[in-house]
């Protein structure tokens, strides 16, 4: 009966074999964490733009109840309301906040809560014809206790076309990823201190000017 050969790999060829084995794990493991933090900070960004969603359906439907801006004696449904400053909470641990609006949201980097506000910031805007439009533009502030976007909003100096990001306007380049604690969203304990506001003033070339108040934005329940 013929013999057969059974010889294995050499010392060399494991050793080669080991050495690019390395080499391609030293490529590799970056490239898999990188990908696996960029789908972490979509995911964040993502979860925010949900809620952001949500908040325009009630605000569109007329469902949200708000203080009115330059009358807190009086409260409007959302279309009734007069321009200015306003914002709802997403918490689940707050009374009266929008069942869609409830903090509902993990972390994709552990089991955080995430929550906040959504700043909402409505405009009349003029035009040279002299028909007025009115706008609505959303800045959510939202905060794991550890990762947040726009976790400055409570800042003297920040404020919406400055310091604040649109929520359309969110990427994954606006997340802080380190050293954010939902104090930075305004809360003390389970209260939310609301937002700061600025007035605004339109020039000729359709420039905004913004000028920080003494006040704060009004708060919106549902209805």
């Amino acid at each position: 009966m013929k013999k057969m050969n059974a010889k294995g790999f050499t010392l060399i060829e494991l050793l080669a074999v080991i050495t690019i084995m390395g080499i391609l794990m030293i490529v590799a493991i970056p490239a898999v964490t990188r990908t696996i933090e960029n789908s972490r900070k979509d995911t964040f960004v993502n979860t925010v733009q949900n809620y952001v969603g949500g908040l325009k359906t009630m605000w569109a439907s007329d469902n949200l109840n708000c203080i009115d801006y330059h009358n807190n004696s009086e409260s409007y449904s959302s279309s009734a309301v007069s321009a200015g400053f306003y914002y709802v909470e997403v918490d689940s641990n707050i009374p009266n906040v929008p069942q869609l609006l409830e903090s509902g949201g993990k972390s994709p980097w552990g089991s955080r809560d995430m929550k906040g506000y959504i700043l909402i910031h409505v405009r009349d805007v003029t035009n040279a014809s002299g028909i007025t439009t009115r706008k609505i533009d959303y800045y959510p502030v939202m905060s794991d206790d550890i990762h947040g976007i726009n976790v400055d909003a409570t800042d003297a100096n920040m404020h919406p076309g400055d310091g604040l990001t649109k929520s359309e306007s969110l990427k994954r380049g606006a997340l802080i990823m380190s050293g954010v604690k939902y104090g930075k969203t305004g809360w003390s304990g389970s209260t939310l201190t609301p937002p700061r506001v600025w007035e605004t003033s339109t020039d000729a070339s359709g420039n905004i000017t913004y000028t920080y108040l003494a006040q704060t934005a009004k708060r919106c329940v549902e209805q």
